[in-house]
């Protein structure tokens, strides 16, 4: 029981919400399918680094394990499956932790702490930001993403996590996910221009 007090009385957390329209073509089911094969989405996520799965003894179905190792270190990665979406923790040096859930919403606005991002996402390209004004909620689906980092209080002062960027799995995942709705290519083709 102290162990935990103590681990909250020197952690400290920021989170961030955003939501981003999804293309039309794109049905909820195959989303949540590209999400739940954990093997192209951790290909998603990290399209340039060595991936590799860690099989561990007592395996959970829709829950993976990776070792990402980035070219003077790696870190721990797990990805685990929600009903609509998945939640991916990645745990690094000093440590921080990265927590990102992707959730398929069909109304943003449902979700505490989201905004209307169109004024900044328009800014950037390939993103396809929620716009209020154009369509009613309930007539678009959404990628809703909640990402968190938790780290030692003095640490987490220096890290920073501005709410109006776009982390690249977010980019990685909305530009896959544009690419099968407009082109209907396939998924190896789809993540074959990923940063």
């Amino acid at each position: 029981m102290r162990e935990s007090n103590a681990r909250t009385d020197f952690y400290s957390s920021r989170t961030v919400n955003r939501a981003y329209v999804l293309p039309h073509s794109t049905k909820d089911e195959d989303i949540i399918g590209i999400m739940h094969d954990h093997s192209i989405l951790s290909r998603i996520f990290w399209p340039h680094v060595l991936v590799a799965s860690l099989s561990e003894d007592g395996f959970v179905s829709g829950v993976s394990n990776f070792n990402v190792g980035l070219v003077n270190t790696s870190f721990r990665a797990s990805i685990v499956n929600q009903p609509t979406g998945v939640i991916c923790t990645e745990e690094m040096f000093l440590g921080i932790k990265f927590t990102v859930s992707y959730t398929v919403a069909g109304d943003y606005q449902s979700y505490d702490g989201i905004t209307d991002r169109t004024t900044e996402l328009e800014k950037t390209p390939g993103l396809n930001p929620v716009h209020s004004s154009s369509s009613a909620p309930s007539q678009n689906t959404y990628l809703v993403e909640k990402r968190t980092i938790s780290a030692l209080k003095p640490i987490l002062w220096i890290v920073k996590m501005k709410e109006e960027d776009t982390i690249v799995k977010t980019k990685n995942l909305l530009q896959v996910l544009e690419s099968l709705g407009g082109s209907k290519i396939d998924i190896l083709s789809a993540m074959a221009d990923l940063n």
